[in-house]
């Protein structure tokens, strides 16, 4: 059989027992009936059935018969007579379930308790006291323990009226004298301000206990011992109001305490001017060492410096996006944001000069860097000439690779690689960003980025009509300085997050931009030609400059050398060596001879003989054991009575330069 056809039709199913082992626990706390039709359809429900404990939902119903659930919860709104607010059909429905749960003496009393722990938990502010207390407690830490403030906001929900969560008593609108801001308006001196008396107790000289507004300051929890700030009871340290906030401090802060002789003391800081009659679109900096030297008796304990002038935007001309501008117009020009050198087109000058002396001898206020950072693209048809091409130097990355070029071998039956120098070769590559800090900044900015590009293409001349290549000197602080070479590639990358010039009035004021993103960051690959002879160090070439060659010799310095006595001993006798057998004659195979006459005690161990065995002079000879003794296998007697250099034995391995060839 159906249900539909039982006898209870659904409508009177007994329920309760939801207990475990039996009883009821009595929820719903509010049961709402079917929304039958009344007996007659011409009379509202609340009329058609008296039962008072529907009457919410009858209203709701009636109300939702003819009106939609928008804007207002429930399509209506009425005046709620306990508060005066307003409230509606459903927000009545909530306040009844709301209340049976409040009245629930297990549930609702230990959520009513919870909820005024919680508020306990506030922080000590300057506001209003709660009614009837007195200075005790603020009523931002009050909860009335009946629930009355949630239950009038539940039953307002939806109509746009917010009633205090704290407070004895429950309040919506903004009287006097509740908010923080209104009691700090009315109590703005040194003795009822909170912030003055926490500096006067705390970073003044009197006693936090003797002194103006010194019952105020227990009152607001402002602690009187030294190393505390604030002590109260309950706050954010308690637990559901039990207990106390302490808050320390690091330091006792007295008066004229400091951290060390070159810091603000205390005083200092309360005493501190505001500056008065001041531009704010240039608001005027203060020397903090000037300060200093003053409460040190006019002692330069700093050195103090020209703010004004000294500044990035001043001294090196890089404007001040954020500075105030009072704009009437989009198309006026705030100068005092633009970046100077950002603004700085090319220009074409003698290369005899660097760009940034031709920059500071033209212009009245040249645009500087924190490094020097410069492309100097080199004429093809005129030579000394040089068009300039000047960015800022955001920097992202920098490498130089220096590389040496070896040809490998191998020999048959030998496993290890062989190896023939072949040369050197270096690249160095490097990246910026290009900003735009301004909309004057875009056009020079792409300009100069346009003429960096087409370095890598091909330049015709005029004449020949040939393809020739570009020569670039480029400057990266004292690191490369102006060094010649040519651009291998450039490599543009936009990010993804950054903003573009979107043109939209490209009629009027827009007129002149472009629809080009704001920043951009330039890898480029650089091959350097060297002006000078690429070489290996030596202590006869103690200065070969591949790095800071800015003409001045910033790392030119002889190398010392730092010889044991053992060492010293061979080294003169090798370069004594060096001296008279480079002179000798050679035989037939090209080897270097040393010829002597027969020995001559008186003569033995003198290193020069005037004649050898042909009586050709300038022949050497070397009898001395000591000699033979020092390189064995470097000399071998010949059948004359000569002494030949073996060319096979170097004469000191450790250094090659030593060796004697044929």
């Amino acid at each position: 059989m159906p249900l539909i056809t039982l006898t209870s039709d659904l409508k009177s199913l007994p329920y309760g027992s939801d207990r475990p082992g039996g009883g009821s626990s009595g929820l719903p706390y509010v049961v709402s009936p079917m929304p039958d039709l009344p007996p007659n359809p011409q009379i509202p429900y609340s009329q058609a059935y008296t039962n008072d404990e529907f009457a919410n939902f009858l209203d709701f119903y009636d109300a939702n018969k003819a009106t939609l659930d928008f804007p207002i919860r429930g399509g209506n709104v009425q005046i709620n007579g306990g508060a005066g607010a307003f409230t509606t059909a459903a927000g009545r429905i909530d306040r009844s379930r709301i209340q049976a749960f409040l009245q629930d003496k297990q549930r609702g009393s230990i959520f009513l308790l919870k909820q005024a722990g919680l508020q306990l938990t506030n922080p000590n502010t300057q506001v209003a006291s709660v009614l009837g207390v007195g200075n005790l407690i603020e009523s931002t830490r009050v909860y009335n323990p009946s629930g009355i403030s949630t239950l009038e906001q539940v039953s307002s929900q939806g109509t746009g009226v917010h009633f205090r969560r704290h407070g004895s008593v429950p309040l919506y609108t903004n009287l006097a004298e509740l908010t923080y801001e209104d009691i700090v308006k009315k109590n703005n001196d040194i003795a009822t301000n909170r912030l003055a008396i926490l500096a006067t107790a705390k970073l003044g000289s009197q006693s936090p206990i003797y002194f103006t507004g010194a019952g105020n300051a227990i009152r607001y929890g402002i602690s009187t011992i030294n190393n505390q700030i604030l002590n109260y009871q309950g706050g954010p340290g308690s637990t559901y109001g039990i207990g106390s906030t302490i808050i320390k401090r690091a330091t006792n802060t007295n008066t004229g305490r400091t951290y060390n002789m070159v810091a603000f003391t205390y005083d200092t800081l309360m005493n501190q001017e505001v500056p008065t009659g001041i531009d704010i679109a240039h608001p005027p900096l203060q020397d903090f060492r000037d300060k200093i030297n003053q409460q040190a008796g006019n002692k330069q304990f700093l050195m103090s410096g020209d703010y004004g002038n000294a500044a990035i935007q001043t001294r090196l001309k890089t404007g001040n996006p954020g500075a105030r501008f009072n704009r009437v117009n989009y198309t006026e020009i705030n100068t005092v944001a633009q970046d100077k050198l950002n603004m700085q087109g090319l220009f074409y000058y003698d290369t005899q000069y660097s760009p940034w002396s031709v920059l500071q001898e033209n212009l009245e206020t040249p645009p500087d860097d924190m490094i020097k950072f410069v492309f100097e693209c080199l004429s093809n048809d005129e030579p000394g000439g040089a068009i300039a091409i000047f960015f800022r130097s955001f920097m992202t990355s920098f490498t130089d690779n220096n590389q040496a070029e070896l040809s490998s071998f191998k020999y048959l039956g030998r496993g290890e690689t062989f190896r023939v120098y072949q040369g050197a070769d270096r690249s160095i590559n490097f990246g910026f960003k290009i900003v735009a800090f301004s909309r004057e900044e875009m056009r020079p900015l792409y300009r100069k980025l346009n003429h960096l590009v087409s370095q890598v293409y091909p330049d015709y001349s005029p004449i020949s009509k040939y393809m020739r290549g570009s020569i670039v000197k480029l400057t990266i602080g004292d690191y490369l300085y102006r060094v010649p070479g040519f651009i291998e590639n450039v490599n543009i990358t936009i990010d993804n997050n950054t903003s573009w010039e979107i043109v939209l009035d490209n009629i009027d004021s827009d007129k002149d931009m472009r629809q080009l993103p704001h920043v951009i960051d330039v890898n480029c690959s650089f091959k350097p030609i060297h002006d000078r002879l690429p070489r290996r160090e030596t202590r006869e070439n103690p200065f070969v400059p591949f790095i800071a060659d800015d003409n001045t010799g910033y790392l030119n310095s002889d190398i010392p050398r730092f010889d044991t006595k053992d060492q010293t001993d061979k080294r003169e006798l090798s370069e004594q060596l060096q001296r008279e057998v480079f002179g000798t004659q050679r035989d037939i195979n090209g080897n270097p001879i040393i010829t002597s006459p027969p020995p001559n005690p008186s003569n033995f161990g003198d290193p020069q003989r005037t004649l050898n065995a042909t009586g050709v002079e300038g022949g050497i000879l070397y009898e001395n054991n000591s000699m033979q003794a020092a390189y064995p296998g470097a000399f071998t007697q010949g059948s004359n009575g000569a002494i030949i250099l073996n060319p096979v034995q170097p004469l000191f391995p450790p250094s090659p330069t030593l060796q004697l060839n044929k």
